[in-house]
């Protein structure tokens, strides 16, 4: 890839609670996550949300828009200060014709956005609220000094944004993960117990 092509990537820092995208805009423009974390998120006339995911660094988000032409699906908003690289459309479709091997990262980044909507369409239709909030917890978690954590901690709101369900709900099958030693609490973040992905398996 040469310097011309490096000089339209563009470092952005930015600060935390800011919409990097709004549902509907009309930018082409790829972010790579390089520090922080955001939300992808939907809302109605009502404001009320659906998180879609959280996104962690080495992600990247906007891609759908560069393909089809069509405004923003969702909306993405940083949950705490993010440094960002950010690369328009008409460049990335460039690097793509003369680099095959950057086609197929990309067509893996899309396929697992179609493997991850299907999956959270089987957990809405088929599953109860304990096994979609299980579900949703391991899939936030990563690997850190060999325990599963999940960090910084989604608030009883947000995960009950992102499962279809009520805060209280959230809440009473937090308590109830908390009282069989699945998950515990430490600061900012929750360390999920690693038999847990097994034990989930009985729930699914």
């Amino acid at each position: 890839m040469n310097c011309r092509r490096l000089r339209r990537i563009t470092l952005s820092v930015i600060p935390k609670h800011t919409n990097i995208i709004m549902r509907g805009d009309k930018s082409d423009s790829i972010f790579f996550l390089i520090d922080g974390r955001v939300k992808v998120y939907l809302t109605n006339d009502k404001k009320q949300e659906v998180i879609l995911n959280y996104l962690a660094p080495g992600e990247c988000f906007g891609t759908l828009s560069i393909f089809d032409s069509q405004p923003r699906a969702a909306s993405v908003m940083s949950l705490t200060e993010c440094k960002l690289f950010i690369l328009s459309g008409e460049t990335l479709l460039k690097i793509l014709n003369q680099h095959p091997a950057v086609n197929l990262k990309i067509m893996n980044i899309l396929a697992n956005k179609v493997r991850n909507l299907t999956q959270k369409i089987e957990n809405f239709a088929l599953k109860g609220v304990y096994a979609r909030v299980a579900s949703t917890l391991v899939g936030l978690a990563t690997i850190q000094d060999g325990m599963m954590v999940v960090e910084p901690r989604p608030t009883h709101k947000d995960i009950a944004n992102m499962v279809g369900a009520s805060r209280e709900m959230v809440t009473r099958v937090m308590s109830e993960m908390a009282l069989q030693g699945h998950i515990n609490k430490g600061g900012n973040s929750s360390i999920i117990n690693h038999d847990f992905e097994e034990d989930k398996k009985s729930v699914l």
